[in-house]
């Protein structure tokens, strides 16, 4: 996020973790705003597997930063540090959003950084390339979505689930599920020949507990949201 009160161009800044060598070059005309976010994807695809609609995305880079804590450092193009930051997964720093998808989050951007305690545990997924989101309920609770048609019942679930929506002619619907690393682990393809509701059930099958991120895509409409196994 860009605190200060003017833009900032980041071309040729270099984001690095605690190793020297690995570092991450901000390509090019890349400007931005007061206010505004950026987001650094060790893998863009992934990223996009999941945050179909999150456009101010750069990546990918080649090193990855370890779960148990790493420190993170931006250096401007003349090679100065402008911030460092050292996380860490043991109090005072929030120890839930270790391995379980859930985003850490900061309370004050103006304060101290490198304080546990001015980070707190965030949301499932989160809200990247924007600002902090109260948690939805959406993967806790049945979906009912009456701008799109989508249901989604039980959500949760043990066994099952079942997708409903509703067809205009016949296409072919294509369906995927994600962890929340953005891998994929589930696809189908079906295909309708008539118009009208449809509904095609999931079966947990091999998925541990856990929160999941569906997507299906069909014309020109893609239509994501969390599925919850218990």
């Amino acid at each position: 996020m860009n605190v200060d009160t003017v833009s900032i161009d980041l071309s040729q800044w270099v984001f690095k973790d605690g190793i020297d060598d690995h570092e991450f070059i901000v390509p090019n005309q890349t400007i931005i705003d007061t206010g505004q976010f950026l987001v650094l994807c060790q893998d863009t695809g992934k990223f996009k597997n999941i945050y179909t609609d999150v456009q101010n995305i750069i990546g990918p880079f080649g090193f990855g930063l370890a779960h148990e804590g790493e420190q993170l450092r931006l250096f401007d193009n003349t090679g100065m540090l402008v911030v460092s930051t050292l996380y860490s997964n043991q109090e005072p720093w929030p120890t839930d959003a270790d391995g379980t998808g859930k985003t850490i989050e900061l309370f004050d951007p103006y304060g101290d950084l490198n304080d546990g305690n001015n980070w707190f545990s965030g949301c499932i997924g989160g809200s990247p390339g924007g600002p902090f989101i109260e948690c939805d309920t959406v993967g806790v609770y049945n979906i009912n979505d009456p701008v799109s048609g989508f249901k989604v019942y039980p959500n949760p679930f043990n066994v099952f689930t079942t997708i409903e929506f509703y067809l205009e002619a016949e296409q072919e619907i294509n369906f995927e599920v994600f962890d929340t690393f953005g891998n994929l682990i589930l696809k189908k393809h079906i295909y309708y020949s008539d118009q009208g509701i449809k509904r095609f059930t999931i079966n947990r099958t091999d998925m541990e507990p856990g929160v999941y991120f569906y997507k299906i895509h069909f014309q020109d409409i893609i239509h994501t949201g969390k599925l919850l196994v218990r």
